[in-house]
């Protein structure tokens, strides 16, 4: 609960600090550094490709079936498939516009003949537009910043699948554990009515008493079969999720007992703008329309390409001849409708309209940490409530179980405390995946923060 409050008070002193930036953030594009390029907020940008989300922290959980799951996930989950190839695309997309920065070369030819005779020529031209307003080179910044972008958003997509896998994994655990306690709770009933309807007969207890046993048990029989049919869909959605048809997965399985419960590191709040892939996706991408504005204002300037051009033409069969000449075009926009004028404009309330959402994303990002925290912070007490629960329903089974044998108490009296010492184990096992949920949710909300004992190490 200590690293819980520390944590926080962290994240309420960042959520003021990017309230406060808000005036600093609305400089006017391509004058004015990206928001996280800032002292107070992160290393430089040269930095972006060291932060990456932690793989140890789902192998902390103690399940080797686990890692597995989410090994096969990140190979083969579809979604991730093509957030990788928008990587080679983002990379293609820069390389072309590198390509554009170089001079050109191209060769023509050409070939006639007329009247017996033969002429043949070969025009090569070399051209290159010098980047005297930095047009190429803004462009070829921005293309960078995306590629940089699509990384971070690929991370992003890692993240998401993994702690997805995790948590459907864990759901798929109580499932199958809260099957088997409701079937033996429905077997320990069956046996009571039994008993009571023997009683009946007997004249023993009144026929009402069997009447509210059966709802009971029927109550029960219809919980078991929509169970089967949510485990069923549970072990299909994470089949789809590791990218497996579902009609050849069928995971293990392991007990939610026996799954560690990690905390993260109680890292500085600052590094959750470093570690959350989503944030370093939009800050990377605020860069690339800064890039774009410089590009469109660069745009409403003359151009200027040197050319050379050589001539080698070979005419009835006598010797080849050469010539060559350089030249030097300036074009210059007169009138365009105001078209480049529109392009910086809409450049411009790009950047603007990026700005908002990378502001956004960071204040979502410190609520869902706040909001994680929280959620922990309950479920453990929840799960401390329905420990202190179980074990009192525990006691309460011995203590009958000693009365049984010793025939002071009827056993229909015992098989009822056998069903609800049943009962509270299920609602101990909710508890304790809701717990492990929430600390999934932890980790993706902080980035796929280190663990406390990595941290410490460091």
């Amino acid at each position: 609960m200590k690293q819980h409050s520390s944590w926080r008070r962290r994240l309420g002193v960042l959520a003021l600090a990017l309230a406060c930036s808000t005036t600093t953030l609305a400089a006017t594009p391509g004058t004015a550094d990206i928001p996280l390029q800032q002292d107070s907020w992160r290393a430089p940008a040269g930095q972006w490709h060291a932060p990456r989300s932690n793989a140890a922290w789902w192998q902390a959980f103690g399940s080797a079936e686990l890692v597995q799951l989410i090994a096969d996930a990140r190979a083969a989950n579809p979604e991730l498939l093509a957030a990788q190839a928008a990587i080679a695309k983002a990379q293609a997309v820069r390389t072309q516009t590198a390509a554009g920065s170089l001079p050109q070369l191209s060769l023509s030819g050409s070939a006639q003949r007329q009247q017996g005779s033969r002429s043949v020529s070969l025009t090569p031209t070399l051209s290159y537009q010098l980047d005297w307003w930095g047009q190429q080179q803004a462009l070829l910044a921005g293309d960078s910043a995306r590629l940089v972008a699509s990384v971070a958003s690929r991370d992003a997509a890692a993240l998401t699948l993994e702690s997805e896998v995790a948590r459907q994994y864990f759901s798929l655990l109580l499932l199958d554990e809260q099957q088997q306690l409701d079937s033996r709770r429905l077997l320990l009933l069956t046996q009571r009515l039994s008993l009571l309807q023997q009683q009946i007969r007997l004249g023993q207890t009144a026929p009402r008493d069997e009447a509210e046993l059966v709802q009971t048990i029927a109550t029960l029989q219809a919980t078991l079969a929509a169970q089967r049919l949510e485990l069923q869909q549970a072990y299909n959605a994470l089949a789809v999720l590791c990218g497996k048809a579902p009609q050849d997965f069928r995971p293990q399985g392991s007990k939610l007992q026996a799954l560690a419960l990690p905390l993260p590191a109680d890292i500085q709040p600052a590094a959750l703008l470093q570690r959350r892939p989503d944030i370093r996706a939009a800050d990377a991408t605020l860069q690339a329309l800064q890039g774009d504005v410089v590009a469109a204002r660069a745009a409403l300037y003359p151009t200027l390409t040197l050319s050379l051009q050589g001539v080698l033409s070979s005419a009835g069969g006598g010797p080849a001849q050469w010539l060559g000449s350089a030249l030097a075009s300036l074009a210059a926009p007169l009138f365009d409708g105001g078209k480049l004028k529109a392009g910086v404009a809409l450049s411009e309330a790009q950047y603007q309209e990026q700005l908002q959402n990378w502001r956004s994303t960071v204040l979502a990002a410190l609520q869902q940490a706040d909001d994680a925290l929280h959620e922990v912070a309950s479920g453990e007490q929840g799960m401390q409530a329905q420990q202190a629960k179980l074990g009192a329903a525990r006691r309460t089974e011995q203590i009958d179980s000693a009365r049984y044998r010793l025939g002071a108490l009827a056993r229909d009296t015992l098989l009822e405390t056998q069903a609800n010492t049943l009962a509270a184990e299920s609602a101990w096992l909710a508890a304790r995946q809701a717990q492990l949920a929430a600390t999934v949710t932890l980790y993706q909300a902080l980035g796929g923060a280190p663990l406390a004992a990595e941290h410490d190490a460091a």
